[in-house]
Formats: structure tokens, sequence, C-alpha cells
């Protein structure tokens, strides 16, 4: 598959990370939010490049310690390959230097591959919110990850 590198976010990854918004989701972010979090000292904003391209990207907010995971999603010509595994635990990680404990996310309760995926990195289900995607109607499961020494 060729070298993965895990890196922060820049500007220059937008064209990227804008073709893989449209392609995930059905009301996929904007240029200008994505610039506003780019700009955004609250955000922790990740990527990951394959042969100078983003094939992932993660936005979380971060108030330590805690982090909301808002925003992660990988190009789908290279989905089911670990990516999105590597992408988040490598972003973990990465907040975990900063003091953060609590990591929090919404999934989609439809979507089955995302939910099976945060489980097995630990996430556990803590609650919903009803009728969460505008776009759908859909519900939203609350997850949540407590680390090392998380309440």
């Amino acid at each position: 598959m060729g070298e993965i590198i895990f890196r922060r976010m820049r500007e220059e990854d937008l064209e990227d990370i804008l073709a893989i918004e449209r392609a995930s989701f059905p009301s996929p972010w904007t240029r200008r939010a994505f610039i506003e979090i780019l700009c955004s000292a609250s955000t922790r904003n990740f990527v990951l490049e394959r042969g100078g391209r983003c094939v992932g990207y993660l936005v979380a907010y971060v108030v330590s310690p805690e982090a909301h995971i808002a925003n992660i999603a990988i190009d789908p010509r290279f989905r089911r390959r670990g990516l999105g595994a590597f992408l988040l635990s490598c972003s973990i990680e990465e907040m975990k230097k900063e003091s953060v404990r609590e990591f929090y996310l919404e999934v989609r309760e439809g979507n089955l591959e995302a939910r099976n995926l945060y489980s097995r990195l630990g996430f556990t289900v803590l609650g919903r919110r009803k009728r969460y995607y505008r776009d759908t109607g859909e519900d939203a499961l609350v997850m949540g990850l407590l680390v090392d020494g998380g309440r």
C-alpha cells in the first residue's frame, strides 16, 4: 500500500480532505468549516498521508482533559485496511500528550462498521441522541473512551 504518514492537518490538505468528506457523508462539512477548525486553538486536526496525498483525517475539539472527536473519515479507496483504527489510535496518543484522558464521539446508529471500529478500540456506548442527524433523522449513539486515569 505504500508508506502511511500520520501528521497534523495543513491548509494545503483541504482539496484532498474535501473530496474524502464529500465521498463519505450525506451532509459534508464545507471548505469554510475546515478553514475555521484549522484556525482554532481548541481543535486538534490530523491526517494520514500516502504518496503526498491525504487518505484520511480526524478533527477533534479539545478542552483538556476531554476531547470530542467531531469528524473522521478515510478515503473510500483505502478503507478496510486498518487505516481508520491507525488514525484514531495515533490521534488519541497525540492528544494524551496534552493530558487528554476522555474521548467522546457521536456515530450514526446504522453505521455498524464505524461502531465496530470504535468498540474494538475500547469505546463504549454512553447514550443516544434522538434524531441527531438532520439529513436523515437518524439517532446518534454517544460513545466514550477513558484512558490512563480518566474518570
